[in-house]
């Protein structure tokens, strides 16, 4: 009888790298469209597109232009934006501003001047590993009055300030809404970490870990752009923006 082993196993050598090279490709397709329905669901809904321009209105009518080129100047001597809400004093009058929140659910919104977008953008790339104290402050920031949604967006953000036309324009206007998915205001931040966070112990399985455990779990997840529990917790930041 002929040995047919020696065949056998080459056989089973070449199937099992067929199988890992089709489930490698698999994954990179299934990688790339989490992230596309990630980017679907946060990153410029028209929707959120309008609300964007609507707030834009509301705060061209309202503005002082010297006091918030005084402000900006200022912030980004610190940061690589000027962060702003409703009751700042760049407004001659708060009255629309905060009326614009509380209709369109805003959180904060951010100014990034047009030659302060590749600097934030190299910025939000470092993953905390910077020692730039301007980077330092900007993340700081972030991490106080965003997640990591924001942070995948502003990596994302492509802009080509040289095309725009319109001599008026300086640098865009992001808005961070923050709501619930059936478009109510979101509940309270504590309310919404405290549950964010459980969903993360919960999907590394260290619900009953260290504080250490815990807390690298967190980073794993601050880390993954395919991964997002906001809408589990019944909140998410929705971020677009326009020019302004």
């Amino acid at each position: 009888m002929v040995n047919k082993k020696g065949f056998v196993f080459i056989e089973t050598i070449l199937t099992i790298v067929i199988l890992t090279t089709t489930l490698v490709v698999l994954y990179g397709s299934y990688s790339e469209t989490l992230r596309a329905e990630k980017r679907r669901l946060y990153y410029d809904d028209i929707s959120y597109i309008y609300k964007t321009m609507a707030i834009r209105d509301v705060f061209n009518k309202s503005v002082n232009s010297s006091k918030f080129k005084f402000a900006v100047d200022n912030a980004t001597k610190d940061y690589y934006f000027y962060m702003f809400s409703s009751g700042s004093d760049i407004f001659t009058d708060n009255t629309l501003m905060t009326r614009a929140r509380e209709l369109y659910n805003y959180n904060v919104l951010i100014y990034v001047p047009s030659n302060l977008l590749v600097p934030l953008k190299n910025c939000v790339n470092t993953n905390g590993s910077t020692k730039e104290a301007r980077c330092k402050n900007t993340l700081q920031k972030l991490d106080d009055f965003a997640d990591s949604t924001f942070k995948d967006y502003v990596k994302n953000l492509s802009i080509d300030f040289s095309k725009v036309s319109r001599p008026e324009v300086k640098g865009i206007l992001i808005s961070l809404i923050y709501e619930n998915k059936n478009g109510d205001a979101a509940i309270d931040k504590g309310t919404y970490q405290n549950c964010l966070q459980q969903k993360i112990f919960e999907y590394y399985k260290v619900v009953n870990g260290t504080d250490k455990q815990k807390k690298d779990a967190i980073q794993k997840y601050n880390d993954a752009s395919g991964i997002s529990f906001d809408m589990h917790c019944e909140n998410a930041y929705y971020n677009s923006w326009v020019y302004l």
